[in-house]
């Protein structure tokens, strides 16, 4: 009996010389560069927290400098109407005040009628309350500018051929569920970020068929792009790509060390 176990041991250490111990190495992140701006980063903490408020954070991930006049978000949000008359004396007299009273999809206007240019690898931060963003977190090191929005998020002026003008305001209030959408000025889709238990509700077909919804939200956390992952299907176009694929939920297994950092290109590479 010990000698047939000594052979079985004799014959373990002949069969493991000469073998290599492999560590296993991570894969190379999923490089897919952008040729356009996209959602980089997407922070909501809804009522009924005492101190809600929210951002989002667009990339110019080329290097060009693109021009942004007449962007847009689609998203469920509110608009508030007021309509006023310019008359012969060419004084301005109060008309119409309206307000949705429910959430609903809109076209908001972004940085409507500025001259701004995004420059290339800069960053666009998007915030309702600056003050309330810096006391729980910390701005990156990346180039970028910062607009505070206050209450609403676009203000859209139209002038009509009866001499009357409407002013417009949207607020900014996220939903805990949704989908938005980033539209150029030619009203071209460039990318799409869906969250939540979203699921498209028609009536027409799925204009982004392929984009699953990312997971619910988590308090003081984010949706963060992975880097590089800025297309991922025809035409080189972020929209055409995955919600639950391109982004990442901040703070949570696996990558429970990252937290919500705007002007930072990412916290994880895309494995």
């Amino acid at each position: 009996m010990m000698r047939i176990l000594l052979c079985a041991i004799v014959f373990a250490l002949i069969s493991f010389v000469g073998c290599t111990i492999v560590t296993e190495e991570p894969p190379e992140p999923i490089l897919r560069p952008a040729n356009n701006v996209v959602i980089n980063e997407l922070f909501i903490l809804p009522a009924p927290n005492q101190n809600p408020y929210q951002w989002i954070e667009l990339y110019n991930p080329t290097s060009q400098s693109i021009r942004m006049v007449n962007w847009t978000l689609t998203f469920k949000t509110r608009r508030t109407q007021l309509v006023f008359r310019i008359m012969p004396d060419s004084t301005v007299q109060f008309v119409l005040f309206q307000q949705d009273s429910v959430d609903t999809p809109r076209d908001v206007p972004i940085l409507a009628g500025a001259n701004f240019v995004l420059q290339g690898y800069s960053f666009l931060t998007l915030v309702d309350n600056d003050e309330r963003l810096k006391n729980y977190t910390a701005y990156g090191g990346g180039n970028g500018k910062v607009v505070e929005t206050g209450p609403s998020v676009g203000v859209e002026i139209e002038n009509l051929l009866d001499s009357t003008l409407t002013e417009s305001t949207y607020e900014m209030r996220f939903r805990p569920t949704d989908q938005i959408v980033f539209r150029d000025s030619t009203g071209t889709v460039i990318d799409v970020i869906r969250y939540g238990s979203y699921v498209y509700s028609g009536p027409a077909p799925d204009p982004f068929p392929n984009n699953q919804s990312l997971g619910p939200i988590v308090e003081f956390q984010s949706f963060a792009r992975f880097a590089g992952a800025y297309t991922s299907g025809a035409n080189n176009n972020a929209a055409s790509g995955s919600s639950a694929t391109d982004f990442y939920v901040t703070g949570v297994l696996p990558r429970i060390d990252t937290r919500p950092i705007p002007h930072w290109l990412s916290q994880a590479f895309k494995q």
